[in-house]
């Protein structure tokens, strides 16, 4: 129980941070131009199969009591591991959601324009790119819940404190008990699938 909860407080904290920072630079780099932005594409579409291990030696030496963050103390910590995720999944989030909005058609904006509507400006590309951005979300949180590699590292697998659901499948796996991790194993899937119908029932209640 206590690796489930800290693996939803991890994986949904990350995700929550990951849309707060992914759809404003999603809608910025839509509505401006700016040099290399086709090449700033292709760079974070080439980031979604960003590799955990490698985000989680970064974030790793940052965190270490000599690096840029070391002050900060979050090491072993479960804010380490949630920063750790973020990074993780933030292309994710921010890549899909801006091919979204791009994809939106000039003259549907041109229509809000011309109604004046009152809403923010990137709350309307938000709005109209919503199945693609839900998709963004979904996918970025699935990548988050089942991810080994950062917080293995960052979080050092400490039982009753930074051990999620993954770390714990892999360390029984590595102590022989393969019914305990194939149990553990089933536990995260249906958890995953809870949240998945979860958030689906409340979309098709909402159209």
């Amino acid at each position: 129980m206590e690796a489930m909860w800290v693996t939803l407080i991890t994986s949904g904290l990350a995700t929550v941070f990951a849309i707060l920072i992914g759809l404003p630079l999603a809608s910025l780099c839509v509505r401006k131009d700016f040099v290399c932005k086709k090449m700033l594409h292709l760079m974070i579409r080439a980031m979604y199969g960003l590799p955990p291990v490698v985000v989680g030696v970064v974030v790793y030496l940052a965190l270490s009591k000599d690096g840029v963050l070391g002050d900060w103390g979050f090491l072993f910590t479960i804010q380490g591991m949630i920063i750790a995720q973020t990074l993780l999944i933030l292309p994710l989030v921010w890549g899909i959601s801006w091919t979204g909005m791009e994809e939106i058609p000039n003259e549907v904006m041109d229509i809000y324009r011309l109604s004046d509507v009152k809403k923010p400006y990137a709350w309307l590309m938000v709005f109209e790119a919503k199945n693609q951005i839900s998709a963004a979300i979904m996918l970025a949180f699935g990548r988050a819940i089942a991810e080994v590699g950062a917080v293995m590292i960052v979080g050092g697998n400490i039982d009753s404190y930074t051990r999620v659901m993954t770390t714990a499948i892999s360390l029984e796996t590595r102590m022989g008990n393969l019914e305990y991790a194939m149990a553990l194993g089933i536990v995260l899937i249906s958890l995953t699938m809870l949240i998945y119908s979860i958030v689906y029932m409340f979309n098709l209640k909402r159209r």
